[in-house]
């Protein structure tokens, strides 16, 4: 598989010109993947999912059918957001720092002391919170799936209401989504 990770075009700049990028999704269909990190996205949330969704549908203008991978992004919330605009794998180190408890991720002691004991070792905390998070993941992949089938954003449970007033701002921005 050949992946292309789109950079900021020099190195004094912090984010990715996303006009650019459009004006040339075209040259994508040579490989099976497209990658942005998060952080050179844009300055905010919504400025990321605006530029995702901008490139997602440049990408189905010109009829190239591949997905969109967020480096840093793999957490209950900025990956739904991010999925919500257009993006479709995710990766990050969140589910290794933190444990993900009710459709937040949570610093892995408070995690601890919620769902596991505040009698445990950190060794098993750690091996627990990361076994728990994988479990999570597999469940949010397919949420997100069912999702896409029925479009009702109760699937997500306790962010219900977040995701889905983030996603209508979202249209307000661009009304093609």
């Amino acid at each position: 598989m050949h992946t292309l990770l789109v950079k900021p075009e020099s190195e004094t700049e912090d984010y990715i010109q996303v006009e650019n990028v459009i004006a040339h999704v075209g040259e994508f269909k040579d490989f099976d993947i497209v990658g942005f990190t998060e952080k050179e996205l844009g300055d905010s949330l919504l400025n990321r999912m605006e530029n995702v969704a901008a490139i997602r549908l440049a990408m189905n203008d010109a009829v190239v059918n591949i997905p969109i991978h967020v480096y840093g992004s793999l957490d209950p919330i900025t990956s739904v957001l991010y999925f919500l605009a257009g993006a479709e794998i995710f990766d990050g180190l969140t589910w290794l720092r933190y444990g993900y408890a009710d459709g937040f991720a949570c610093y892995y002691h408070n995690y601890s002391a919620r769902e596991i004991s505040i009698e445990e070792t950190e060794e098993y905390v750690r091996a627990k919170t990361r076994q728990d998070n994988l479990g999570y993941l597999l469940e949010l992949k397919n949420r997100m799936q069912k999702f896409f089938l029925d479009s009702d954003f109760n699937i997500f449970g306790p962010n219900a209401e977040l995701l889905s007033k983030s996603y209508a701002l979202l249209q307000t921005k661009n009304r093609r989504i």
